[in-house]
């Protein structure tokens, strides 16, 4: 950890003296990841962060609960990040004064990220304290953070291209790019090798399933040979298609298949083909043959998406929860029946875990509970109209909010253009290809956010302008009756602030 300068220690005490306190309360943040390269423990960090707080402990004091790690959490992203969001939590409450982390980019990889995190501190009065950090916050002291922000992920990104480059090599020599491979095979000297006893499975597994067999006659079939999974279980429908449909099994080894490809975000913003070995390194346990039969077979009885619902938006995500753990119902899509449609439904996320923390609440249908909803919208503004005593001072309320949020994305848009011309400023007196890359790499993502920020603050104003009328109680039941989802969300959100679900009944706070 570094030392303090003497601005911060006055900054410190001008805010201790503010906050009338005796010693500013800290939380500590600790995070570590597979692409970290030096892989630094989170016992180490946390050891020189409490270090730090001891040394300086006429101004700090620390708990135990204001500790917070994250182990094997790529840094690069702040969703879904837990600890993380607890200490933010209590940053906006007021509750934490000061942020320290042994290096910035422990708080976050991305350096777009780091500026939201770092202004989300800054405007609720917390302070933050990196160890490799100048604490210079002079015009080129924060020009010099910004470029060692874009480094830190350039360096991520950059080891994760180097470890993609090292699996396609590893593809076409015939090497496991890593994992004790599929179910079949095992490696050795990091070559897969035909495991007998589950190569004996699988090929059992390929000639049932041309035999006509379904997937639950397979697996009641090797439940009674005695086969289990890796695992001593027995086998899910999910692991005979993972089977039927891995093509290391006819002796081709593929690595970032196209067909099995998954959408989501990925570090590294390189597209990659995908690599195919079929020179007979890895020895099949099927032909050629079989595998390519059961692949028509398996594609012959595909039942296609429906792609309404597979694209139709889900109305209440933010505003359904689960009563019985109090977690938010997400939307998500699932087949089912003797069709295998693909039936939209929302869902407790903890329902799916394993253990003491699973949540027994069962989905519910997306389409009637969005019906339902709708309909009660309809008759509660219907009666109220009638009735004279229609209030939308709410809808007012929200559409100041709209305005407010509009303002604060124009300021946030001009303040990156402005960063811009200063970055361009630097670019030119640039003497450092790695400088000037880094300032490229902040210039790209400002030139992001400006394009997606632009796009909301179009959003806002196209609500605004669709709710600013004279008679806004005709204009709301219009839109409630049309029912389009974009129409109809921004008013669920003014008249329903939360949809309570549970295996029992469905309430509704207004």
């Amino acid at each position: 950890m570094r030392e303090l300068l003497e601005a911060e220690v006055a900054k410190l005490l001008y805010i201790r003296d503010i906050k009338k306190v005796g010693k500013l309360r800290v939380a500590i943040y600790a995070r570590k990841s597979r692409e970290d390269l030096l892989q630094v423990s989170i016992e180490t960090q946390i050891e020189a962060c409490r270090d730090f707080v001891a040394k300086h402990d006429y101004l700090f004091s620390l708990k135990d609960d204001d500790i917070h790690s994250e182990d094997n959490v790529s840094g690069m992203y702040i969703e879904n990040r837990l600890e993380l969001s607890k200490m933010m939590a209590k940053v906006k409450e007021k509750s934490v004064d000061v942020v320290i982390c042994s290096k910035v980019d422990r708080l976050s990889r991305d350096a777009l990220n780091t500026d939201t995190l770092l202004k989300q501190l800054d405007e609720s009065d917390a302070y933050f304290i990196g160890g490799d950090d100048l604490g210079d916050n002079s015009a080129a002291g924060v020009l010099i953070k910004q470029i060692q922000r874009s480094i830190n992920e350039f360096q991520v990104r950059r080891s994760i291209e180097d470890m993609i480059a090292g699996k396609i090599k590893n593809t076409k020599d015939g090497y496991s790019c890593g994992g004790p491979g599929n179910y079949g095979y095992s490696v050795v000297n990091r070559r897969y090798v035909i495991n007998p006893y589950e190569a004996v499975a699988v090929s059992t597994i390929f000639d049932l399933f041309l035999q006509g067999k379904s997937y639950n006659d397979i697996i009641d079939e090797l439940e009674v040979l005695g086969f289990k999974t890796r695992t001593g279980k027995n086998f899910s429908k999910a692991t005979i298609n993972a089977i039927l449909t891995n093509e290391r099994n006819s002796g081709v080894n593929i690595w970032n298949s196209q067909r099995k490809r998954k959408k989501r975000k990925r570090i590294s913003k390189l597209i990659f083909d995908e690599v195919i070995n079929d020179s007979g390194i890895v020895e099949g346990i099927v032909t050629k043959e079989k595998f390519d039969e059961v692949q028509r077979k398996l594609q012959s009885k595909a039942v296609p998406r429906d792609k309404a619902a597979k694209h139709k938006p889900y109305l209440l995500t933010g505003l359904i929860k689960c009563t019985h753990c109090g977690g938010n119902m997400t939307g998500n899509s699932t087949k089912g029946g003797r069709d295998h449609r693909l039936r939209r439904i929302y869902e407790c996320p903890r329902h799916k875990h394993k253990g003491a923390d699973k949540c027994m609440n069962t989905s519910i249908n997306a389409d009637f509970i969005e019906k339902y909803v709708t309909s009660t919208i309809i008759d509660l503004v219907k009666q109220r109209i009638a009735s004279g005593k229609t209030d939308f001072s709410e809808i007012t309320k929200s559409i100041e909010n709209d305005k407010k949020q509009a303002t604060t994305l124009k300021r946030q848009i001009q303040n990156e253009h402005l960063m811009i011309d200063k970055l361009a400023m630097g670019l030119v007196n640039s003497q450092s290809e790695m400088v000037t890359k880094s300032i490229n790499a902040k210039v790209k993502q400002s030139e992001d956010f400006i394009k997606k920020a632009g796009a909301r603050a179009l959003k806002l104003e196209s609500r605004i302008n669709r709710y600013r009328s004279s008679e806004l109680e005709k204009q709301a039941l219009a839109i409630i009756q049309d029912g389009h989802c974009d129409i109809t969300r921004p008013l669920i959100e003014t008249l329903i602030n939360c949809i309570q679900v549970s295996t029992e009944n469905i309430t509704f706070e207004f």
